[in-house]
């Protein structure tokens, strides 16, 4: 470098020359690198945003599928909740008609028991039965009121036809 200074001609020396085209050529290749690389990170975030595009568009579908899912969870609560009242219903009214039953077998045997000599108190006994079951329905039904007032009609014939203890 002392050397071209020396000169008032400014002439590059062949060092310089060789100098000056390898920091051109390494500048071109950092321009070069710095380009591509610059383009990779844009092809990259182009790529990401689609797919991020894609899934904000399948989230919003998951989304609103869970809301109809939900809707129709609560639409099947709604009618589980109906069936399940009516089921209990039912229950509640085959137990009546179960225990309106047996009364009335308990009201029958009563009834073949009281013509029976010596079977006064197995008579009495099945009406007393017959008409504690009957207290734990309620006696709106026809059958049921008959059944009632067949077993308190034994029920008192019977008492009646009890011996009284005598006082002495």
């Amino acid at each position: 470098m002392t050397a071209s200074t020396e000169h008032k001609s400014r002439e590059v020396v062949p060092l310089q020359a060789e100098y000056i085209s390898t920091s051109r050529k390494n500048a071109v290749q950092r321009q070069r690198n710095l380009t591509i690389g610059i383009g990779l990170v844009l092809v990259v975030s182009i790529l990401l945003g689609i797919f991020a595009l894609f899934q904000w568009r399948s989230a919003v579908e998951s989304k609103k599928e869970a809301e109809r899912s939900a809707a129709a969870a609560a639409a099947s609560e709604q009618v589980a909740l109906a069936q399940k009242a009516i089921a209990e219903e039912k229950e509640a009214l085959a137990l009546a008609k179960e225990i309106e039953a047996k009364a009335q077998r308990s009201t029958a045997q009563a009834g073949v028991y009281r013509g029976r000599p010596g079977e006064l108190d197995t008579s009495t006994l099945l009406a007393l039965d017959a008409l504690d079951r009957l207290s734990a329905i309620s006696a709106s039904a026809t059958s049921a009121e008959a059944t009632f007032n067949e077993a308190e009609d034994t029920l008192r014939h019977n008492l009646a036809m009890m011996p009284t203890p005598s006082h002495n």
